[in-house]
């Protein structure tokens, strides 16, 4: 129905429809083909509620809306993972969050949408308040 156009970052594949782009005119990036450690998973971008670093298995791991995990290769940086789309943002060297689930900074520590509300951990640093601050209207 649709031709889609690919475009590959290490480790990922991302996949949109031709044309579409989001008001600040970067490609709306529905669907990602992940590389996990068994093969390859399709992932919507509304899925992911935020990634995390884990330090043993050296590799980043993604949280979904369903809250199950899906851990990414080894190779996979976070600076791949932020290029793949706008909505996400790194708050600290280990967490990286969709901010689309972002609900608010209390303090230093970010508060997503409920039911995600419950995560504890999430401490942003001083350079994602900056960040923050810049990407969205304070009123």
């Amino acid at each position: 129905m649709f031709d889609q156009v690919q475009t590959t970052v290490p480790s990922l594949r991302i996949i949109s429809k031709p044309g579409v782009t989001s008001p600040s005119t970067e490609p709306v990036l529905r669907s990602f083909l992940v590389a996990t450690i068994d093969g390859f998973q399709i992932l919507r971008l509304q899925q992911i509620v935020y990634l995390r670093y884990n330090t043993e298995a050296k590799r980043w791991v993604a949280v979904l809306n369903e809250m199950n995990e899906v851990s990414l290769r080894r190779n996979t940086k976070a600076k791949d993972i932020l290029e793949y789309s706008s909505l996400f943002m790194q708050i600290n060297r280990d967490h990286i969050i969709n901010i689309d689930y972002l609900s608010m900074v209390k303090g230093k520590e970010c508060i997503l949408t409920h039911p995600f509300d419950k995560v504890k951990d999430l401490g942003a640093s001083s350079g994602f308040i900056h960040q923050l601050q810049e990407r969205f209207v304070q009123l």
